[in-house]
């Protein structure tokens, strides 16, 4: 009851729980490469921006309307803005005006006084601010949806963009980043290439096994087991499991895609190859049958109760009766000596 009625800058109600918050940077300064190599270290990961002038009394303007007067669409909850600071610093414990027009020499004092906002948001070259950075606490959740983080996104960037546009040339180069932004990007970009990804794997595993079987009618029924297979397997993690199609589920699909091909592959292969005459084929097929045939009696037996003897037992006793019925027959015992007890002569 107390988060729901807590509000944030703007009057909004706040809604997202404490540890599910997340913070966005606004940065003025720095550039960033805009393409990246695609083998190799990058050449430049960053640099400075030689146009950003915070000495500029305007300069301080630009980057105070990034803290002052925030729209509540943006949702931020707090701020830490270094620039409010030192205006603080200035107009309420020096008495002194702001924007300054002696920046250096102000931001010097202010560090002094408060060293934690002026080594942790700011980058000092030679007593010279070069770019610095504004953080804001918003209430969002860091786990939405892909989608509604890049629809959230979107506000920021009107935002930076209004900003940027009303600002003086020494400081109108400000951008916005998240960690969240990159997570959500890469999750639509895996997502959408999902489909194009299977389709191709399909489409070349089809035209491989048509090259090596030459039977249209053949590769088509290996497609058709491999998108069976990829369907099975999306239904199972949405319906089934109940997950979110994120990266590890599509890498997943992509993965698996791979090994229904390749099996599908080998069985149809040797299918279309193996001759009719193969006398393997035929051990094989014989092998089979006569599995087939001992389960078949041993589930006859199980339900008659072993009340007659399975087949290969009562061959068994058979055999055992005939090399008995072949066994010679024991002699006749040797003739007693006279005088001695005998079944035919009793002693007398």
């Amino acid at each position: 009851a107390r988060l729901l009625q807590a509000t944030g800058i703007g009057g909004f109600t706040l809604r997202v729980p404490l540890r599910k918050r997340f913070s966005v940077s606004v940065v003025f300064g720095l550039v960033a490469p805009t393409t990246s190599k695609l083998v190799g270290p990058a050449e430049e990961l960053w640099r400075y921006d030689d146009t950003f002038d915070p000495s500029n009394p305007w300069a301080q303007r630009a980057v105070t309307s990034m803290c002052d007067d925030l729209p509540p669409e943006l949702r931020v909850v707090s701020t830490t803005c270094w620039v409010q600071r030192l205006r603080n610093f200035l107009v309420e414990e020096k008495d002194e005006r702001f924007p300054s027009r002696t920046f250096e020499a102000d931001i010097a004092r202010w560090a002094e006084a408060d060293p934690i906002y002026a080594t942790g948001y700011l980058w000092i070259v030679d007593s010279a601010v070069k770019a610095c950075r504004l953080i804001y606490t918003v209430d969002v959740a860091s786990d939405s949806l892909a989608q509604t983080i890049l629809d959230y996104k979107a506000v920021w960037d009107n935002f930076v963009a209004d900003r940027n546009a009303n600002a003086t040339f020494n400081a109108n180069g400000a951008w916005h980043s998240a960690s969240v932004w990159v997570r959500a990007e890469a999750t639509i970009a895996i997502v959408e290439s999902t489909g194009l990804t299977i389709g191709l794997s399909v489409g070349f595993g089809g035209l491989g096994m048509l090259i090596f079987t030459a039977d249209p009618w053949l590769s088509l029924l290996v497609m058709c087991v491999v998108i069976g297979t990829v369907c099975g397997l999306a239904f199972f993690m949405v319906a089934v499991m109940d997950w979110g199609i994120g990266p590890i589920e599509v890498i997943a699909l992509v993965v698996f895609v791979g090994y229904a091909v390749t099996f599908a592959l080998h069985i149809a292969h040797d299918f279309a190859t193996i001759a009719d005459d193969d006398p393997l084929l035929f051990e094989m097929e014989a092998t089979a049958r006569r599995r087939s045939a001992e389960r078949k009696e041993r589930r006859k037996s199980r339900r008659q109760g072993l009340a007659e003897p399975p087949k290969a037992i009562a061959d068994a006793e058979g055999a055992g009766d005939c090399a008995e019925s072949k066994m010679e027959a024991p002699s006749a015992p040797p003739a007693a000596p006279a005088g001695l007890a005998t079944p035919e002569a009793p002693l007398k």
